[in-house]
């Protein structure tokens, strides 16, 4: 999972020159071969998102995160949950259980008599 957030700047010229350079880097930009790119979201009201890809060479990622110094980035590698908290599960069994909670969560108990 990558996400980034904007980098202060200092004045509103620094500023709005380093919008220009971005948009000049990253519609040049092409992802190489070995990104899958699985979800691609920015947050509203912010300069920043988040993107789930899979690539297998961290070389790649670095690139990617070192062109556009406007920018902070973090790259934290993820494993889908029904991977990380049913192990030997479907991800189906792992949703059900997650369902499970959050109605708990919504629709309380009824007290114990």
């Amino acid at each position: 999972m990558l996400t980034w957030s904007e980098r202060p700047q200092g004045s509103p010229n620094e500023y709005e020159n380093a919008q220009k350079r971005i948009l000049e880097v990253f519609t040049q930009w092409k992802a190489p071969a070995n990104f899958k790119i699985e979800l691609f979201v920015i947050r509203v009201g912010d300069w920043g998102g988040y993107m789930m890809l899979d690539c297998d060479d961290p070389l790649a990622v670095h690139k990617l995160c070192s062109m556009l110094p406007a920018f902070v980035f973090e790259a934290r590698p993820v494993v889908p949950s029904c991977h990380g908290c049913c192990p030997g599960g479907t991800g189906s069994d792992c949703i059900s259980g997650w369902a499970q909670v959050l109605m708990m969560l919504v629709r309380p108990q009824e007290p114990r008599k």
